[in-house]
C-alpha cells in the first residue's frame, strides 16, 4: 500500500463516502473524517472544523486532504461558518504540509444567464448571496497556494446525482416522486438543459487530479454528463422502469408558497437561474488534460440512481 495518507474531511456525504471507495479501489491508505459516528470498516477521526485544533489534529500525518463537508443548506449558516472553516482546513493544510483538493461548486460564476457552455474563465460576478460565500472561500484556497502557504486545487462539480444522492436538483418531488409512484415534479422548467455530476466520476477524477503534482495552483471543472432537459430526463426513467411518467413544473409561485413550510425550497429562490436558464458546464480543459477519462452517460447514471433507492 502506498505510504502516502490521503485524508477525506467530510466522509459520511455522498462525495465523501464515494471517494472513499475510490481511494479504496486504488489501494490508497486513507482516513475518513467525521463530526461523529463513524463509517463501518473505515479508520475514522473525529472533528469538528470550526474547531482549529481538532481540524490541525484531523489532518496529522496526512498527504493530500480532500475537503468534501457540506455545511446546512443556508445563507446565514454559508456566511457565519464557512469562512472559518476554509481557514481552519487551510491552516491545518499548512502546517502538517498536505495538499489540499478542495470540492467545490459553481455558484460563483455570474452575471445570469451564463454564458453556454461555461469554462473555468466565466467571470465570478455572481447574483446570489451564496455565490458570494462560495467565491471567497474559493478565493481563500487561490490565494493560499499563491502565498506558498499550501499546494492546492480547487474543483469545481455541477449537481450531483448518482447512487443515494438526495440532496440534489433532481431529488425532491421529482426521484422522489418516482419512487412513491407518483407522476414527477420539477423546479426546473421542462425544455431548460442542464448538465450534472455523477457521484463516482467526481470521486475518480478528484484523485487523478490529487495524484497528479502539475494539476495544483488551478481551478478544474470535473467531468460532467451531457446537457439534458427535465423531458428528456424523464424519457429516460421512462424507458429504465418501463413506465409512463409525465413531469410536470412546480411554478415559482408554488414554491415560494411551499416554502413557507419547506425552509430550504425558500433557500431555493436565489438559485433559480440555474433552472430557468440552460446551465451547462464545461469540463474541456480536464478533458483534454486526461482524454482517457471515461465519463457515465447519463442513463447509466439514472439507473444506479434509481436502483439505489429502489431496492431498498
Amino acid at each position: 500500500m502506498n505510504e502516502e495518507l490521503h485524508v477525506v474531511l467530510g466522509a459520511r456525504g455522498v462525495s465523501g463516502l464515494a471517494l472513499l471507495d475510490e481511494l479504496k479501489v486504488r489501494n490508497l491508505n486513507f482516513r475518513g473524517v467525521v463530526r461523529s459516528n463513524d463509517i463501518p470498516g473505515v479508520t475514522c477521526m473525529h472533528a469538528n472544523l470550526l474547531d482549529k485544533k481538532e481540524t490541525e489534529n484531523a489532518t496529522i500525518s496526512a498527504s493530500h486532504v480532500y475537503l468534501c463537508a457540506g455545511l446546512q443548506y443556508s445563507t446565514k449558516v454559508w456566511e457565519r461558518d464557512w469562512p472559518i472553516v476554509m481557514e481552519n482546513v487551510i491552516s491545518a493544510c499548512e502546517k502538517s504540509n498536505s495538499k489540499l483538493i478542495f470540492l467545490d461548486n459553481i455558484y460563483m460564476y455570474g452575471p445570469i444567464p451564463l454564458n453556454v457552455p461555461f469554462d473555468e474563465s466565466h467571470p465570478r460576478s455572481p447574483s446570489s448571496k451564496k455565490g458570494k460565500i462560495r467565491k471567497e472561500i474559493s478565493e481563500m484556497v487561490v490565494q493560499a497556494h499563491k502565498q506558498n502557504r499550501i499546494k492546492a486545487i480547487v474543483a469545481r462539480a455541477a449537481d450531483f446525482y448518482g447512487p443515494n444522492v438526495t440532496n440534489c436538483a433532481l431529488y425532491p418531488s421529482f426521484i422522489e416522486n418516482i419512487i412513491n409512484n407518483k407522476n414527477p415534479q420539477s423546479i426546473a422548467k421542462l425544455k431548460v438543459r442542464h448538465t450534472y455530476s455523477y457521484i463516482p466520476d467526481i470521486a475518480k477524477a478528484l484523485v487523478i487530479l490529487a495524484l497528479e503534482d502539475s494539476c495544483y495552483g488551478e481551478v478544474w471543472h470535473l467531468p460532467v454528463s451531457e446537457a439534458i432537459t427535465i423531458t428528456e430526463t424523464t424519457i429516460l426513467i421512462n424507458k429504465i422502469l418501463k413506465t409512463n411518467y409525465e413531469a410536470s413544473y412546480l411554478p415559482s409561485f408554488l414554491r415560494k408558497t411551499l416554502s413557507f413550510f419547506i425552509p430550504s425550497l425558500g433557500e431555493l429562490n436565489e438559485m433559480m437561474y440555474q433552472f430557468d436558464y440552460d446551465y451547462i458546464m464545461s469540463y474541456d480543459k480536464f478533458k483534454k488534460k486526461f482524454p482517457d477519462f471515461k465519463v457515465t452517460r447519463i442513463e447509466e447514471g439514472l439507473r444506479e440512481m434509481l436502483n439505489s433507492f429502489l431496492k431498498k
